[in-house]
């Protein structure tokens, strides 16, 4: 059984490095970008236009953000990298202020 992600920031980065993953253990991406211009390298991982599918909008844009939910029948998990970047900030304050209070 192969599952269909949702990938934000998916064009680079650690974005990039996910899909990747998921295409090779054979599971389908939606991947969401920005910018179409900066896609290259995204659309270099495969030329299964099936289980890659590449949609441009800014999530934090909501009418974008309505557009490309229309566009999308299915998806059994979401990763999105603006999220993941939150939750590293909060682990590396909670990080700093153990350190800083020596509270180890």
């Amino acid at each position: 059984m192969s599952y269909t992600y949702i990938v934000t920031g998916a064009n680079r980065g650690i974005g990039l490095a996910l899909t990747q993953k998921i295409l090779e253990k054979g599971d389908n991406v939606i991947a969401v970008c920005r910018n179409e211009s900066k896609t290259k390298q995204l659309r270099s991982i495969t030329d299964d236009d099936i289980r890659l599918t590449i949609l441009i909008a800014d999530v934090t844009n909501e009418k974008q953000l309505d557009n490309i939910s229309s566009q999308v029948k299915y998806v059994d998990r979401i990763i999105s990298m603006q999220e993941l970047w939150a939750l590293l900030e909060i682990c590396m304050t909670v990080i700093i202020i153990v350190i800083k209070y020596q509270m180890y």
